[in-house]
């Protein structure tokens, strides 16, 4: 779904990251934003490249830059790990069900889309997907516009290059992941 939908719910939060109600996602991305849940996943094929996608034209908000591979929210109830687990199929059109899910990290941001003025204000938690058939994303244009398998580096490398090219959460994903990837060895 590419439209800011007011019937989408967001599960606003406290400072401490409890939820404390929900909110339409519309209005919680209204100025000056609302504080509420997200996730931001990264699928990671077995040689270790991770897939970008350029956010399609249509989406509400950041739309036509590159990011990681799938970011959304919780719905009211759910756990990170099943809004995962439902909302990849829906945006790359691939079935994880069997697929390692690994949190790597969350970090709170705050960012407005000077486009059109919508804010995002999220604590972000960044799933790592690993294990990944490149061959077996199908992405849903209404989505996504392009998809990249690149290395870290190379991910690291687009943002520098181009600031403007890629979401303002993008650099933290990577830095969640690049923390995670030190403490796995």
């Amino acid at each position: 779904m590419t439209a800011l939908e007011a019937s989408d719910t967001v599960v606003l939060l406290d400072p401490m990251g409890q939820p404390v109600g929900t909110m339409g996602k519309a209005a919680a991305h209204q100025a000056p934003g609302h504080w509420h849940a997200a996730f931001s996943a990264m699928l990671v094929d077995d040689d270790g490249r991770m897939l970008l996608q350029r956010r399609a034209a249509g989406k509400y908000h950041f739309p036509g830059r590159w990011t990681n591979s799938c970011c959304s929210h919780p719905r009211p109830g759910e756990s990170m790990v099943a809004a995962v687990r439902r909302r990849v199929p829906e945006e790359l059109g691939l079935d994880i069900a069997d697929l390692d899910l690994r949190l790597a990290g969350s970090f709170w941001y705050r960012a407005v889309d000077p486009d059109t003025g919508l804010v995002e204000q999220e604590y972000d938690h960044v799933v790592e997907v690993r294990g990944v058939d490149p061959a077996a994303v199908t992405p849903n244009p209404d989505e996504v516009d392009d998809l990249e398998w690149v290395t870290p580096m190379a991910a690291r490398g687009r943002g520098a290059a181009d600031p403007e090219s890629v979401t303002p959460w993008l650099h933290h994903v990577l830095d969640m992941l690049a923390r995670r990837a030190d403490e796995d060895t």
